[in-house]
């Protein structure tokens, strides 16, 4: 990694309860959306998604073209109990590493991949909407998927993560300015994964 960016990788950092309990609400809900936000299923390869901002935000207000399924659903006193509790967990990794505390969150990415087909190209987060060193914790649940991060400057440089079902990977430091991210197609898996991204949403002036 290239200094001032971080990138830290735990299994297991659920509770069964807490997997058990994120598990069922993910698998609950029949209104994910993809491609320009209309309710029909995704194409082939594009991930359902379902984007939650404590202040109703859109994603990012800086792009010219917008979408529906970039406009934020409410949160429920549910998803704010969820959010509490991965903050902890977050906290405590952050405390383990040396890392400062993440800032408190207040978004939720929520993506669905139903099978290996699906999958997200390399790209890097909005500087516009979480700042140009955004702390972005990422929990796994379901099937096993490869996460793979290149650098902008040195496509050999790189690091790749196997990401299990209850683990945490967090993002943090210069690692938006210096690298892409990605997860990559996988066509001989089956099972769905789901992946809750944590963030701290800058609040406009």
């Amino acid at each position: 990694m290239h200094d001032g960016c971080v990138l830290v990788y735990r299994e297991r950092q659920l509770s069964d309860q807490f997997e058990r309990q994120l598990t069922e609400w993910v698998q609950s809900m029949d209104d994910y959306l993809a491609g320009v936000g209309a309710k029909h299923p995704a194409q082939e390869g594009q991930r359902e998604q379902k984007w939650y901002q404590e202040d109703g935000h859109y994603f990012d207000a800086s792009w010219k073209r917008q979408f529906a399924r970039w406009e934020a659903h409410s949160y429920t006193d549910q998803l704010h109990d969820f959010q509490r509790r991965t903050q902890e967990v977050v906290d405590h990794l952050c405390d383990e590493h040396g890392l400062a505390l993440a800032p408190r969150f207040n978004s939720l990415l929520l993506n669905k991949y139903r099978n290996g087909r699906d999958s997200i190209r390399a790209h890097s987060d909005s500087p516009h909407s979480f700042g140009p060193t955004p702390l972005i914790a990422v929990v796994s649940l379901g099937e096993t998927r490869t996460f793979k991060c290149t650098s902008k400057t040195d496509p050999s440089e790189g690091e790749t993560v196997e990401l299990a079902s209850g683990s945490i990977l967090l993002m943090a430091g210069q690692m938006q300015q210096r690298y892409t991210h990605e997860i990559v197609r996988e066509p001989h898996k089956t099972r769905p994964r789901y992946s809750l991204t944590w963030r701290h949403f800058l609040l406009p002036h």
